[in-house]
Protein backbone atom coordinates (compact mmCIF):
# COMPACT_ATOMS: atom_id res chain seq x y z
CA UNK A 1 0.00 0.00 0.00
CA UNK A 2 2.78 2.43 0.92
CA UNK A 3 4.68 1.59 -2.29
CA UNK A 4 1.59 2.26 -4.40
CA UNK A 5 1.23 5.66 -2.78
CA UNK A 6 4.91 6.45 -3.41
CA UNK A 7 4.45 5.56 -7.09
CA UNK A 8 1.50 7.95 -7.24
CA UNK A 9 3.68 10.70 -5.73
CA UNK A 10 1.57 11.22 -2.62
CA UNK A 11 2.95 13.29 0.23
CA UNK A 12 4.76 11.52 3.05
CA UNK A 13 2.24 12.84 5.59
CA UNK A 14 -0.58 11.29 3.53
CA UNK A 15 1.28 7.98 3.32
CA UNK A 16 1.81 7.93 7.09
CA UNK A 17 -1.85 8.76 7.78
CA UNK A 18 -3.22 6.13 5.36
CA UNK A 19 -0.95 3.35 6.61
CA UNK A 20 -1.83 4.24 10.22
CA UNK A 21 -5.55 3.90 9.54
CA UNK A 22 -5.00 0.67 7.59
CA UNK A 23 -3.14 -0.87 10.56
CA UNK A 24 -5.87 0.39 12.87
CA UNK A 25 -8.54 -1.24 10.69
CA UNK A 26 -6.62 -4.54 10.59
CA UNK A 27 -6.33 -4.56 14.38
CA UNK A 28 -10.06 -3.85 14.69
CA UNK A 29 -11.28 -6.68 12.46
CA UNK A 30 -8.57 -9.08 13.76
CA UNK A 31 -8.07 -10.77 10.38
CA UNK A 32 -6.12 -10.17 7.17
CA UNK A 33 -7.13 -7.10 5.21
CA UNK A 34 -7.75 -9.25 2.14
CA UNK A 35 -10.60 -11.03 3.93
CA UNK A 36 -12.40 -7.89 5.09
CA UNK A 37 -16.03 -7.51 4.06
CA UNK A 38 -18.28 -4.52 3.47
CA UNK A 39 -19.85 -5.07 6.87
CA UNK A 40 -16.39 -4.90 8.48
CA UNK A 41 -15.79 -1.49 6.91
CA UNK A 42 -19.20 -0.25 8.03
CA UNK A 43 -18.67 -1.52 11.60
CA UNK A 44 -15.25 0.14 11.74
CA UNK A 45 -16.73 3.47 10.66
CA UNK A 46 -19.43 3.26 13.34
CA UNK A 47 -16.73 2.36 15.87
CA UNK A 48 -14.75 5.49 15.03
CA UNK A 49 -17.80 7.77 15.31
CA UNK A 50 -19.76 6.27 18.21
CA UNK A 51 -17.07 4.87 20.50
CA UNK A 52 -13.83 6.66 19.69
CA UNK A 53 -15.66 9.92 18.83
CA UNK A 54 -12.92 11.01 16.47
CA UNK A 55 -13.04 14.34 14.67
CA UNK A 56 -14.56 14.39 11.21
CA UNK A 57 -11.18 15.24 9.70
CA UNK A 58 -9.74 12.04 11.19
CA UNK A 59 -12.78 10.06 10.09
CA UNK A 60 -12.42 11.33 6.52
CA UNK A 61 -8.76 10.31 6.53
CA UNK A 62 -9.74 6.79 7.59
CA UNK A 63 -12.38 6.54 4.86
CA UNK A 64 -9.91 7.75 2.21
CA UNK A 65 -7.31 5.27 3.43
CA UNK A 66 -9.73 2.33 3.14
CA UNK A 67 -10.89 3.52 -0.27
CA UNK A 68 -7.30 3.67 -1.51
CA UNK A 69 -6.62 0.25 0.02
CA UNK A 70 -9.52 -1.52 -1.67
CA UNK A 71 -9.96 0.39 -4.94
CA UNK A 72 -7.54 -1.86 -6.85
CA UNK A 73 -9.18 -4.94 -5.40
CA UNK A 74 -12.64 -3.71 -6.37
CA UNK A 75 -11.45 -2.90 -9.88
CA UNK A 76 -10.00 -6.41 -10.30
CA UNK A 77 -13.24 -8.01 -9.14
CA UNK A 78 -15.33 -5.84 -11.45
CA UNK A 79 -13.12 -6.61 -14.44
CA UNK A 80 -13.64 -10.31 -13.76
CA UNK A 81 -17.39 -9.89 -14.25
CA UNK A 82 -18.43 -10.66 -17.80
CA UNK A 83 -19.85 -7.71 -19.71
CA UNK A 84 -18.52 -5.10 -17.30
CA UNK A 85 -16.64 -2.16 -18.79
CA UNK A 86 -15.14 0.99 -17.36
CA UNK A 87 -15.41 3.98 -19.65
CA UNK A 88 -17.53 6.84 -20.81
CA UNK A 89 -20.71 6.11 -22.76
CA UNK A 90 -20.32 6.35 -26.50
CA UNK A 91 -21.95 8.99 -28.66
CA UNK A 92 -24.29 6.40 -30.18
CA UNK A 93 -25.60 5.38 -26.76
CA UNK A 94 -26.24 9.03 -25.89
CA UNK A 95 -28.17 9.55 -29.12
CA UNK A 96 -30.24 6.46 -28.39
CA UNK A 97 -31.06 7.76 -24.91
CA UNK A 98 -32.20 11.09 -26.35
CA UNK A 99 -34.22 9.35 -29.03
CA UNK A 100 -36.13 7.43 -26.35
CA UNK A 101 -37.14 10.65 -24.55
CA UNK A 102 -37.49 13.44 -27.14
CA UNK A 103 -39.54 15.57 -24.77
CA UNK A 104 -36.43 16.13 -22.63
CA UNK A 105 -34.29 17.43 -25.50
CA UNK A 106 -33.88 21.20 -25.85
CA UNK A 107 -34.78 22.30 -29.36
CA UNK A 108 -32.18 25.08 -29.24
CA UNK A 109 -29.26 22.86 -28.15
CA UNK A 110 -26.26 23.43 -30.39
CA UNK A 111 -27.42 26.83 -31.59
CA UNK A 112 -24.89 29.67 -31.82
CA UNK A 113 -27.51 32.20 -30.76
CA UNK A 114 -27.84 30.93 -27.20
CA UNK A 115 -26.87 33.56 -24.65
CA UNK A 116 -26.66 33.28 -20.88
CA UNK A 117 -28.67 36.11 -19.38
CA UNK A 118 -28.34 36.84 -15.67
CA UNK A 119 -31.29 38.92 -14.56
CA UNK A 120 -30.43 39.10 -10.87
CA UNK A 121 -26.69 39.16 -10.13
CA UNK A 122 -25.50 37.37 -7.05
CA UNK A 123 -25.22 39.87 -4.17
CA UNK A 124 -22.03 40.21 -2.21
CA UNK A 125 -21.78 39.46 1.51
CA UNK A 126 -21.22 43.16 2.17
CA UNK A 127 -24.56 43.96 0.54
CA UNK A 128 -26.46 41.22 2.35
CA UNK A 129 -25.07 42.12 5.78
CA UNK A 130 -25.51 45.88 5.41
CA UNK A 131 -27.82 46.84 8.26
CA UNK A 132 -30.04 49.00 6.03
CA UNK A 133 -30.61 46.20 3.53
CA UNK A 134 -33.89 44.28 3.70
CA UNK A 135 -32.01 41.00 3.33
CA UNK A 136 -29.87 41.64 6.41
CA UNK A 137 -30.88 39.43 9.40
CA UNK A 138 -32.46 41.43 12.17
CA UNK A 139 -30.15 40.11 14.89
CA UNK A 140 -27.05 41.07 12.86
CA UNK A 141 -28.36 44.56 12.11
CA UNK A 142 -29.03 45.13 15.82
CA UNK A 143 -25.53 43.97 16.77
CA UNK A 144 -23.98 46.20 14.10
CA UNK A 145 -25.91 49.25 15.30
CA UNK A 146 -24.94 48.53 18.91
CA UNK A 147 -21.29 48.20 17.88
CA UNK A 148 -21.43 51.56 16.11
CA UNK A 149 -23.04 53.16 19.16
CA UNK A 150 -20.28 51.89 21.43
CA UNK A 151 -17.68 53.20 18.98
CA UNK A 152 -19.42 56.59 18.97
CA UNK A 153 -19.45 56.71 22.77
CA UNK A 154 -15.74 55.82 23.00
CA UNK A 155 -14.74 58.35 20.31
CA UNK A 156 -16.81 61.34 21.46
CA UNK A 157 -16.84 60.80 25.22
CA UNK A 158 -20.61 61.03 25.47
CA UNK A 159 -23.35 58.50 25.30
CA UNK A 160 -24.87 58.10 21.87
CA UNK A 161 -28.44 58.07 23.15
CA UNK A 162 -27.93 61.30 25.14
CA UNK A 163 -26.39 63.01 22.11
CA UNK A 164 -29.17 61.79 19.84
CA UNK A 165 -31.92 62.94 22.21
CA UNK A 166 -30.32 66.37 22.70
CA UNK A 167 -29.82 66.83 18.96
CA UNK A 168 -33.38 65.89 18.18
CA UNK A 169 -34.77 68.26 20.82
CA UNK A 170 -32.64 71.13 19.51
CA UNK A 171 -33.73 70.41 15.96
CA UNK A 172 -37.37 70.36 17.00
CA UNK A 173 -37.04 73.66 18.88
CA UNK A 174 -35.43 75.31 15.86
CA UNK A 175 -38.42 74.63 13.63
CA UNK A 176 -40.82 77.59 13.42
CA UNK A 177 -44.34 76.45 12.98
CA UNK A 178 -46.66 78.69 11.01
CA UNK A 179 -50.21 79.14 12.31
CA UNK A 180 -52.75 77.07 10.46
CA UNK A 181 -55.87 78.92 9.32
CA UNK A 182 -58.96 77.20 10.64
CA UNK A 183 -61.65 77.06 7.98
CA UNK A 184 -65.09 75.69 8.86
CA UNK A 185 -67.92 75.59 6.37
CA UNK A 186 -71.33 76.75 7.69
CA UNK A 187 -74.02 74.17 8.14
CA UNK A 188 -77.28 74.48 6.22
CA UNK A 189 -79.66 76.94 7.93
CA UNK A 190 -76.92 78.52 10.02
CA UNK A 191 -75.03 81.75 9.36
CA UNK A 192 -72.12 83.20 11.17
CA UNK A 193 -69.41 85.81 10.97
CA UNK A 194 -66.04 84.22 10.29
CA UNK A 195 -64.15 87.53 10.23
CA UNK A 196 -62.82 87.07 6.70
CA UNK A 197 -64.35 87.11 3.19
CA UNK A 198 -66.33 84.03 2.27
CA UNK A 199 -66.91 84.73 -1.39
CA UNK A 200 -65.24 81.47 -2.33
CA UNK A 201 -68.16 79.66 -0.71
CA UNK A 202 -70.66 81.23 -3.19
CA UNK A 203 -71.26 79.37 -6.42
CA UNK A 204 -70.63 81.43 -9.52
CA UNK A 205 -73.67 81.78 -11.82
Amino acid sequence: MAEDMIIRNLAQSTIDAYTYHARRFAAFIAKPLGRATVEDVRTFQLYLIQQKKVAYSTFNQAVCALRFLYQDRCREQLEAVEGWRLGEPSADSSKEAFAQSPDQVCEHCGSDRIELVQDTPKPSWAEIFWREDDRCPGWYADRQRESHRRLWTESNGTDFYDWYLETQVESAEGIERKPIAMVQLPLAGFTGDFGYPQSYLVDSI
